[in-house]
């Protein structure tokens, strides 16, 4: 919240037609934005398999009204999850805010994608997700050789302690994104350079990344 009030940005374009409201977590919803601003979180990922139920023009009324839990993949629940989490109720998924089957649809959204992930208040990034149904809020991996070294830090706000680890060779562990399933996506590349602010869940670490 405070990049946002620092670097705050201003939605050029109205908002996308269709939003997934997270208000319930436990009974997600499409709603029609009517084009009015929200305040939405995008997701980036890789969908890596058929998505049976996404949103269609049959099933479409009834997402409207509530979309079972149980036919969600796990990267959109960790999505909707990430949501919650972060005070906010709104998530744009592709996958469920544009209708499948119509080509009308998929056109005219489709053509939005660079105002939908630019106007974002911020993006999250499945960036180890190789498929939908893996989700990203699994625990990351530490791995630590018996020559390596940790180093403990104070995370602010008295919200305990950190863990910085470090190689032999006394090089910090750095994190190279073009190793993540993501960056082996055209889409995922635009929409990465196109958000303003993004999480990105990588393999072995949770970065912030900030425009400004």
């Amino acid at each position: 919240r405070e990049a946002v009030s620092t670097h705050p940005t201003t939605p050029v374009r109205p908002a996308p037609a269709r939003l997934v409201d997270c208000r319930n977590p436990n009974c997600p919803r499409i709603i029609l934005t009517k084009k009015i601003p929200h305040i939405y979180v995008a997701l980036s990922y890789v969908w890596g398999e058929p998505q049976p139920h996404m949103t269609t023009t049959r099933n479409i009324a009834k997402y409207m009204h509530s979309i079972d839990m149980e036919h969600l993949p796990q990267t959109i629940l960790d999505a909707i999850q990430v949501v919650v989490g972060l005070g906010l109720r709104y998530l744009w998924i592709d996958t469920l805010c544009i209708i499948q089957d119509s080509t009308e649809d998929r056109d005219r959204e489709v053509a939005q994608m660079q105002h939908i992930y630019r106007d974002a208040y911020i993006t999250v990034i499945a960036a180890s997700a190789s498929k939908v149904s893996d989700g990203f809020l699994h625990t990351r991996p530490t791995v630590l050789t018996a020559h390596d070294a940790t180093l403990p830090f104070a995370l602010p706000n008295d919200a305990g302690f950190g863990t910085l680890w470090a190689n032999n060779l006394g090089a910090a562990i750095t994190y190279d994104r073009w190793d993540e399933p993501t960056s082996r996506r055209g889409w995922c590349f635009q929409e990465y350079l196109l958000s303003p602010r993004a999480l990105i869940f990588a393999s072995h670490t949770l970065h912030y990344h900030c425009q400004r």
